[in-house]
């Protein structure tokens, strides 16, 4: 009920469904997970797509160029764009038919200085000469991220389209209980950003945080009091939750990174115990 569009591509399954109360979100494959939301009326979700919002305050210099790798139907570029008017912001993703379902059906075409690309994350970083201030990578198939967008060359790969004192941010799935997958995660980006926050913000999602330039944690309140008002709200549960994540011996590598098994053995845990998806959302939901 309310399907919109259902599109079999090269990469994956796509449905586009209307819900009660204006909502239309996108889904791949199993349709479990909601990939991206749109609301005529505001960016704001509540989900994933807000919690890197409050990434830019902790960089070292003013946010104006913004690379997001996993942009499916515009979602996280167009809360960005809302609560930080005037940012450029380059978005990558893999599939077009995605983004032609995003133009029709999301409202892709009117987020303000958005240009989406059509490529996978990592080749553009290697083709490209172009630096950002804040890179996010939101990429996943169905409920894995793609190994080589969580390894050390790919995050070195990252570092070096940077500009200094900026950073990355990433949103990495889990299960109530299991960090496992995070903390390989937020180890291995601590090879090579010089510090890195995590922020357990959801029940399944976590942001990590890499920085060029680290703060000191007794400063993270203060810093977090210039972000735009609306997300205000957010400021006490990362001053309360977030934490640094140290450097593991064993970071993940092009040549071993178990992240499918690791993403395999949190789910099947979880379902065993009788976990369900009991998502809360965030104070931002409208």
């Amino acid at each position: 009920q309310g399907t919109l569009a259902e599109r079999e591509t090269t990469y994956q399954f796509v449905q586009v469904v209307r819900e009660s109360g204006g909502r239309t979100v996108m889904r791949f494959d199993d349709g479990i997970a909601d990939q991206s939301v749109y609301r005529a009326d505001t960016a704001l979700t509540g989900g994933e797509w807000d919690m890197p919002l409050v990434v830019p305050p902790l960089l070292a210099g003013t946010m104006r160029h913004v690379l997001v790798i996993g942009n499916a139907g515009g979602t996280t570029a167009r809360v960005l764009a809302s609560e930080y008017p005037g940012i450029d912001i380059d978005a990558v993703e893999l599939d077009p038919v995605v983004t032609q379902l995003a133009r029709e059906y999301m409202g892709l075409d009117t987020i303000p200085n958005l240009h989406v690309i059509t490529a996978d994350g990592r080749e553009y970083l290697e083709t490209t000469s172009k630096r950002y201030d804040l890179i996010i990578v939101d990429a996943y198939r169905t409920e894995y991220i793609p190994f080589y967008l969580a390894t050390q060359e790919f995050f070195s790969l990252v570092r070096a389209h940077v500009n200094p004192g900026g950073g990355i941010a990433l949103n990495v799935e889990r299960v109530p209980g299991n960090n496992d997958l995070v903390r390989a995660v937020a180890g291995t980006v601590a090879t090579v950003f010089r510090q890195v926050w995590v922020w357990p913000a959801l029940h399944f999602n976590e942001l990590v945080v890499g920085l060029s330039d680290p703060i000191p944690p007794a400063s993270l309140a203060q810093r977090l009091t210039v972000m735009p008002p609306n997300i205000q709200v957010l400021r006490p549960l990362v001053v309360s939750q977030a934490y640094v994540a140290q450097p593991p011996t064993d970071p993940l590598t092009d040549d071993r990174a178990p992240v499918e098994w690791i993403t395999d053995r949190a789910i099947l845990t979880y379902i065993a115990a009788g976990g369900t998806l009991d998502e809360q959302l965030l104070p931002t939901a409208p």
